[in-house]
């Protein structure tokens, strides 16, 4: 057995104790980052979703969720980062890439979905990253959805505004600031600890959340 494969198989591991309990299992999640793909992993699931490994801007997220249908049956078209509107917020954040990706700017698979655009920041080809968003939009099941958003990307309060407003029955919203509050049944989740920097930097550590996310999923209709 090749070593890749075995490794694969241990990484299951985890996932297969962490699903005990977990009687909903054929969730779709829709995220504006890396988020979804993280709670597919931690129980060892399959994705139902196109948005792993990557990540929208706000405006264009909000776009999207407005409209899904629509830009789930548009194609994908390569672009470069200076071609995008946030040309500069990726200029910005290029020692980020480099650092934690060992990416450059001209390494970064970008996408445009009509005129919304998709950093699919974990990918190594647009190739690859066109045929695994054509697969997996194939499985979305919008009867069991969470529509997950956070304040990261050069966010702005209106963007939240819009987001709440969303007719989507399972809304999560992350969160640095404790300003926040819905009028429309968003679930938010306040990570205080990235209250000095302004934004979530990180809403992936399921550990570091007081949120019970298989107790949310099971709730989920």
């Amino acid at each position: 057995m090749k070593k890749a494969s075995v490794k694969r198989k241990l990484k299951k591991i985890p996932g297969f104790f962490k699903r005990v309990g977990l009687v909903n299992r054929n969730f779709t999640i829709i995220s504006n980052n890396c988020w979804g793909g993280s709670v597919y992993d931690n129980f060892s699931l399959p994705y139902r979703t196109p948005t792993i490994g990557l990540f929208i801007m706000p405006d264009d997220y909000i776009k999207f969720l407005k409209n899904m249908n629509y830009y789930l049956d548009s194609k994908l078209v390569q672009v470069n980062w200076d071609e995008t509107p946030f040309s500069e917020f990726l200029y910005d954040n290029k020692n980020i890439y480099k650092k934690s990706l060992n990416k450059h700017l001209n390494d970064l698979v970008i996408a445009k979905l009509h005129d919304i655009y998709i950093v699919f920041l974990h990918y190594n080809s647009f190739d690859e990253a066109n045929k695994k968003w054509n697969r997996r939009k194939k499985r979305v099941n919008l009867n069991n959805c969470v529509v997950k958003f956070n304040d990261q990307n050069n966010f702005e309060k209106n963007n939240f505004e819009d987001f709440d407003k969303l007719p989507f029955k399972n809304k999560i919203f992350y969160t640095a600031n404790d300003e926040f509050k819905s009028n429309c049944n968003t679930k938010i989740i306040y990570l205080k600890q990235y209250k000095n920097n302004g934004y979530v930097l990180n809403d992936m550590n399921f550990k570091e959340q007081n949120f019970d996310l298989k107790k949310y999923l099971n709730s989920i209709k």
